[in-house]
């Protein structure tokens, strides 16, 4: 009876150990503003995607308009007004690019809008054996992008 307890929480415990292991991605992305105001002309940002791993990654940027159910749902939709440059990347090992992040929307905004910039790695030349178990995973980034009105300016100054 003993052993089966012991059997038991060693099997626990590897399970926790196994399903619980972090994954860590080996590339990662810094943007420092995400804010863009195209009534005073700020229409450009810079993201800049870094490889820190020993592998090379290809990497695709999308960009989607931002919005809620009432119930709270984001909701996220295509769109032409926020447009990431180049839209994919091929990063070296131990290598970082930089990717414009362009507004080619209206220059008057009557209301503060939010987009995403989604950073996804992509399968490219990774093949896998049909007896093979392992399960590949991919790390996405999404990274917030916010429109400033003159009215949420004001309400930032104030704050």
């Amino acid at each position: 009876m003993l052993n089966k307890i012991y059997g038991i929480g060693i099997f626990f415990i590897i399970s926790i150990f196994h399903f619980s292991s972090p994954t860590l991605a080996s590339y990662y992305v810094v943007l420092k503003d995400n804010t863009f105001d195209p009534g005073k002309g700020k229409v450009i940002q810079t993201m800049f995607l870094v490889n820190d791993g020993d592998t090379i990654k290809a990497i695709e940027l999308t960009t989607k308009k931002r919005s809620a159910t009432s119930s709270g749902e984001e909701i996220m939709t295509d769109t032409d007004d926020l447009i990431a440059v180049p839209g994919q990347v091929i990063l070296p090992p131990g290598a970082e690019r930089a990717v414009s992040l362009r507004w080619a929307g209206t220059k008057i905004v009557p209301r503060e809008l939010s987009y995403r910039v989604i950073v996804e790695e992509l399968p490219v030349g990774e093949s896998q054996k049909k007896s093979s178990k392992m399960i590949r995973t991919k790390i996405k980034f999404i990274k917030s992008i916010d429109l400033l009105t003159p009215i949420t300016k004001l309400i930032h100054t104030m704050n």
